[in-house]
């Protein structure tokens, strides 16, 4: 029998009226399930009822379209390295449904309320299957037949279509180029003036940066004010020093074996991969900022994904949002003021079960976030194995096919898509409160680290990556032929920035660590003294048997 329960806050209970017996509803809030625990009803989409009769009258098109958009991801042009060639699939042969044949080009089909993004409101057959090849069988691809609600399928597939077809404006693309050839750059310098360092570098994933870019902006204008990211190896000294303001300086001091921390201090630091930071980024006049916190790392691999849920639980409780609404004030956007961010690789996102684990804790009561959304840095390569030695899924994300998650593939080599994808991606997490990922389907220029030396394992792999330009100078060289980009300008950017590093350490040896801990919300709070103090923690017998007696009692006006 269902409970008419109160609302939980920390530090009190408050007894509702009762409601009745057929579950309750607070503010919007589901209670029936589990006590105290306040779920937002999903929203309702329904189909327009034109779009539903142009279907009932092309079933054989509707058919077609419904197997792209189910099976097109298996056969979608997302490896950088060519080196995995595809099947043709009879699910997208139009012959499948009776279509095709002499007559086929003469006839005009309707478009809209069956495929979106298309130019012309009627087009004959072999120009639907051209655009709907472009869509999910191109660099950026949805997966998402796995979904169990209609209504948010279809959201998505809309959404994803419709954003598919959107060009980058030529700011965004300069920026862009800007955020990878500085990411690049900083690996170059590296490499350079710390011949040994293993900095697990982001070189073959420099389109993460178009990832975060993406994620940051489109937070901060969908008023969140919190990202609590976990994240690897891979990749972190480009996030921390090219977008979190992360001092050149201060990692360059560590590098040279200096302190990390502040003189006295009660630590003594960690490995570069495992650096952390806690940054307010400004976002534009028109946006607020965005507090960004960069969990530490720890060395085993997604051990990190349940720290970021619950640090992201903890800011909901704090912030009194979400399933932690604690009243008052209107929670009109269900928590959607926090968002976890959790980076993988993609053998380990496959092969820990840390990983399952914590995503059968995503709709679970009390645990919830509302929704978290994933990047799986897809190297297509775990340590030395490939992808079916190390796994027996089709891709590295199958595994989010448990909590229903959709996934946009993409490929590593074409940032704009990264774009395009993590705008969809950060669209259904706002519309929806629910896990998202995007797969970056890249390549990892050296081995597990920099001092590895790959081409022993996969000699194959290792001959394409040698012989191909990196994707900064690939991107480079396409705004360029566009006109977008004047001549050189990725060459002028990646000197500049040098020279910048180049400034930066040579302030290393005069540099000394500032203390950054206890501040700002934490103000106010001290280390443990090293003193031992012993405490008496007894308390009367009379005491416990009330407290007791309370624990098991409930007051008059609670029903169940």
């Amino acid at each position: 029998m269902p409970l008419s329960i109160g609302m939980l806050r920390l530090g009190r209970t408050r007894v509702l009226p009762r409601l009745g017996r057929g579950g309750n509803q607070v503010r919007g809030y589901d209670t029936r399930n589990c006590f105290g625990h306040r779920v937002k009803a999903a929203p309702k989409i329904p189909v327009k009822e034109e779009w539903l009769r142009r279907r009932e009258a092309q079933p054989n098109l509707w058919r077609l379209v419904c197997a792209y958009r189910d099976h097109g991801h298996r056969v979608a042009d997302l490896d950088p390295l060519q080196l995995t060639p595809s099947s043709p699939l009879p699910e997208l042969e139009p012959s499948s449904y009776g279509l095709g044949g002499s007559e086929a080009e003469t006839i005009l089909y309707p478009t809209e309320g069956l495929v979106h993004g298309h130019p012309h409101q009627q087009a004959p057959l072999s120009d639907i299957v051209h655009h709907l090849k472009n869509v999910y069988c191109g660099s950026l691809t949805l997966e998402s037949a796995h979904i169990m609600d209609m209504e948010e399928k279809e959201w998505l597939a809309q959404k994803y279509e419709e954003t598919k077809s959107r060009p980058l404006s030529e700011v965004n693309q300069r920026s862009l180029l800007w955020e990878m050839v500085r990411s690049q750059t900083l690996d170059n310098f590296l490499g350079k003036k710390f011949g040994t360092l293993k900095r697990y570098g982001a070189e073959g994933a420099e389109a993460m940066m178009a990832f975060f870019q993406e994620a940051f902006s489109s937070a901060a204008s969908g008023g969140v004010s919190d990202v609590i990211i976990g994240m690897p190896h891979r990749g972190r000294l480009n996030l921390l020093i090219g977008m979190l303001h992360f001092s050149p300086t201060a990692l360059f001091h560590k590098i040279r074996g200096n302190a990390e921390f502040y003189e006295g201090a009660p630590s003594v630091g960690d490995v570069l991969s495992h650096i952390s930071v806690s940054v307010t980024l400004e976002m534009g006049e028109e946006k607020a900022p965005l507090h960004v916190n960069l969990l530490p790392n720890p060395s085993h691999l997604e051990a990190v994904n349940p720290v970021v849920m619950g640090k992201a639980r903890a800011r909901l409780l704090s912030l009194g949002l979400g399933e932690y609404w604690s009243g008052g004030e209107s929670d009109e956007d269900g928590g959607g003021k926090v968002l976890p961010v959790q980076v993988h690789g993609d053998a380990s996102f496959s092969g820990q079960g840390v990983v399952m684990e914590t995503l059968g804790m995503a709709s679970l009561p009390h645990y919830g976030v509302g929704g978290t959304l994933h990047l799986v840095v897809n190297n297509q390569l775990g340590f030395t194995a490939p992808p079916d030695h190390g796994r027996s899924s089709h891709h590295c994300t199958d595994v989010v096919k448990m909590i229903g998650a959709p996934v946009l593939h993409v490929n590593g080599d074409h940032p704009e898509e990264v774009v395009r994808a993590t705008a969809v991606a950060m669209d259904y997490w706002m519309k929806f409160r629910k896990d998202v990922v995007v797969d970056l389907v890249c390549f990892r220029r050296w081995g597990h680290n920099e001092m590895d030396n790959p081409s022993l394992t996969q000699p194959t792999m290792y001959n394409v990556i040698d012989k191909r330009p990196s994707v900064p100078d690939l991107y480079s060289m396409e705004l360029e032929s566009q006109g977008v980009a004047e001549e050189g300008e990725g060459k002028k950017i990646a000197n500049s920035y040098s020279e910048q590093l180049n400034a930066r350490l040579k302030e290393v040896d005069s540099h000394t660590p500032s203390n950054e801990t206890l501040r700002d919300r934490w103000e106010g709070l001290e280390f443990a003294s090293s003193n031992i103090t012993v405490w008496d923690t007894g308390l009367p017998e009379d005491v416990l048997k009330y407290v007791g007696a309370k624990s098991v009692s409930l007051p008059d006006d609670f029903f169940v």
